[in-house]
C-alpha cells in the first residue's frame, strides 16, 4: 500500500470513527431490574447514557466496530511512519521485492500475497512488527543451543548469539523457499547464494566449504548431496545416544508400514543423511507452525485438523508411526506442507513426508528405563503437543472410526521383520530388544478393537439418555440424572 492509499484509508477510518459512539457498555441491576448503559470519558469526567433494550444489540455492534477501526487506524499510523523512512533492508522472493524493512526492523509488505507461500507467512497483513520479523528470522537460522554455535558465530563475525545479526549475515537464505533479505534492492538471488549453497541445490554437487549457510535446528548439521540427492547431513547428538540408528530405523519402519517419510541413509558411524523430497527450484516447504493460529489449543492433533482437515489420514499415520517408534521430538516445525507450481500456473499443496525422526526408539534412555517402559506402554508413552500422549491420540482417532489395520500395513510388521530392520540400522543389546518389544506391544494396541467397542457403547448410552429425556418431557417414566450417571460409570468401569 503506497502513501497515497494509506492517507485515503486513514481519512476514511477517521470519518467513520466520528460517526460511532465511544466508550463501553456497563450492566447494572437497579431494583431487581437489569439495565445497560454506555459509558465514556470526556476529559476527567465519566459520562453515562441509558441504552434501551431494543437498541442494545445495535449499540454493541457500533462499539465493536469502533474498536476494530481504532486498531486499524493504529496500523495505518505505523505504515505512515514506515513509508516516510528509507528502507534499511529488503525482503525478497527470488529477485522480487515483497517487503521493505525499516531501521527498527518493522516490515512493510509491498506484495503480501505474491504467491501462496508468501500469503501463508503474511496471513493477509500488510506489515510485521520487529517481533514478528525476528520470529521469521529465527526459523531460518541455527538454534542458539546448537552444539557448534560458537563456530557459526565466528563465521558470522559475531561474539554472541543475535538473531538479527545472524539473519543479516546469512541473508536468511534457507533451502525451504526463495525468501531472503538484503540491504541492496537490486541484488540478485543467484548472486546472494554462497558457492556451497549453489553447488548443492542448483548443481546437485556436494561441497562442504566454510559456509555460513546451515539448516536450522539443534543437531550439528549441514546441507549436502548424497547419491545425487540433496538434503541434510546430521551428526550424532552425543557419543552415548542412538539417534543416528533411530533415524534410519524409523525410515525403514515407515517404508514397511506405508507411511511417507524422507529417506535416510547412514553415511558413517556418527552421521546420517536425510534426503529432501522436493525440487528446490520449483517447490517450497512451509512448516505447519506457520498455518496454526496463535494462541493455539492444547490438543495438537486438533490444531492440525482445524487448519488442514484434508490431511486427516496423513496425520493419523504420523501419530501411529510416532506412537510405535516412541517419537520424542514431533512438533509443528517438523511437520510441513509442500507447495508446487503446476502447468496451468496454479499452486498445488500436499502434505510433505515426515522427517527429523532421530529422537525416537529410546535414543538416549538407560537400560533400566527401557526395561520399565516396555512393561508400561501407557506410563512411558511420549507426548505430542502440550497435553495428550500418543496413546491418547490413538484412542481419539479410533473413536473417529479409523481402523489402523486398514490404514497401515500392520500385517507386515512382524517380529522378525522389525528385528531385521533394527539390527540392520545398528541397534544392539538392550536398545535392540527393548525397541523390538515396544514396537510389538504398540502394534497390539493399534490392532485392538477396544476403542471401536467403546465407541459403539457410547453411542448406545447416548441413545438411552435421549430416550430418557423424551420420556421425561412426555410425562412417562424416566431415568433420573443420578441413574444416568451411575449407568455411564458402571459401563465405563467394566470396559476398563
Amino acid at each position: 500500500m503506497d502513501i497515497k492509499n494509506i492517507k485515503n484509508k486513514t481519512k476514511s477510518i477517521e470519518r467513520r470513527l466520528a460517526e460511532l459512539p465511544r466508550g463501553y457498555i456497563s450492566r447494572k441491576v437497579i431494583n431487581g431490574k437489569e439495565r445497560f448503559y454506555r459509558q465514556w470519558r470526556e476529559g476527567s469526567k465519566l459520562k453515562s447514557k441509558y441504552i434501551k433494550s431494543d437498541e442494545l444489540e445495535y449499540v454493541q455492534a457500533q462499539i465493536e466496530e469502533r474498536k476494530h477501526l481504532e486498531q486499524e487506524l493504529r496500523e495505518m499510523s505505523k505504515l505512515t511512519l514506515m513509508q516516510s523512512s528509507k528502507p534499511s533492508l529488503y525482503l525478497k522472493w527470488g529477485n522480487t521485492v515483497i517487503g521493505e524493512i525499516d531501521e527498527e526492523y518493522n516490515v512493510r509488505f509491498t506484495k503480501p500475497e505474491y504467491n501462496k507461500t508468501v500469503s501463508i507467512y503474511t496471513k493477509g497483513k500488510t506489515y510485521w512488527t520487529r517481533e514478528e520479523f525476528t520470529g521469521f528470522c529465527a526459523e531460518r537460522i541455527p538454534n542458539r543451543d546448537r552444539r557448534d554455535i560458537e563456530k557459526i558465530l565466528f563465521k558470522c563475525g559475531l561474539n554472541s548469539y543475535d538473531v538479527i545479526g545472524i539473519a543479516k549475515r546469512t541473508k536468511c537464505i534457507n533451502a525451504k523457499d526463495y525468501l531472503w533479505i538484503t540491504n541492496k534492492k537490486r541484488e540478485k538471488y543467484n548472486d546472494a547464494m554462497t558457492d556451497v549453497f549453489k553447488s548443492i541445490f542448483v548443481e546437485r554437487k556436494d561441497l562442504e566449504g566454510d559456509s555460513v549457510d546451515t539448516p536450522e535446528g539443534y543437531n550439528v548439521k549441514r546441507y549436502g548431496v548424497y547419491n545425487g540427492m540433496y538434503g541434510i547431513y546430521k551428526k550424532r547428538i552425543s557419543p552415548l545416544s542412538t539417534d543416528v540408528e533411530s533415524e534410519v530405523a524409523v525410515y525403514k519402519l515407515a517404508e514397511l508400514l506405508g507411511v511417507d517419510c524422507c529417506p535416510c541413509f547412514r553415511t558413517d558411524d556418527d552421521t546420517v543423511f536425510s534426503a529432501f523430497q522436493y525440487d528446490f527450484l520449483n517447490e517450497y516447504i512451509v512448516h505447519l507452525r506457520r498455518l496454526v493460529a496463535e494462541p493455539r489449543g492444547d490438543d495438537e492433533l486438533m490444531n492440525l485438523m482445524s487448519v488442514r482437515p484434508q490431511y486427516f489420514a496423513g496425520f493419523a499415520k504420523m501419530i501411529a508411526l510416532d506412537f510405535i517408534t516412541r517419537q520424542d521430538d514431533r512438533h509443528l516445525s517438523n511437520i510441513a506442507i509442500k507447495i508446487a507450481a503446476s502447468r496451468n500456473n496454479t499452486e498445488v499443496e500436499t502434505l510433505y513426508p515426515l522427517y527429523d525422526n532421530g529422537r525416537s526408539l529410546f535414543y538416549d534412555d538407560t537400560e533400566e528405563t527401557v526395561s520399565r517402559a516396555v512393561k508400561d506402554i501407557e506410563g512411558f508413552c511420549t507426548t505430542f503437543g502440550p497435553t495428550g500422549t500418543y496413546l491418547n491420540h490413538i484412542r481419539t482417532i479410533k473413536t473417529m472410526g479409523v481402523d489402523f489395520s486398514k490404514l497401515l500395513n500392520l500385517n507386515g510388521l512382524t517380529k522378525s521383520a522389525v528385528k531385521s530392520i533394527l539390527k540392520n540400522s545398528g541397534f544392539k543389546d538392550y536398545h535392540l530388544e527393548g525397541s523390538l518389544d515396544w514396537i510389538m506391544e504398540c502394534k497390539t494396541v493399534l490392532t485392538s478393537n477396544d476403542s471401536f467397542e467403546r465407541r459403539e457403547e457410547i453411542l448406545k448410552l447416548r441413545s438411552k439418555v435421549l430416550q430418557a429425556e423424551e420420556e421425561r418431557l412426555s410425562g412417562a417414566r424416566s431415568f433420573t440424572t443420578e441413574e444416568i450417571e451411575n449407568m455411564l460409570n458402571s459401563k465405563c468401569k467394566k470396559r476398563q
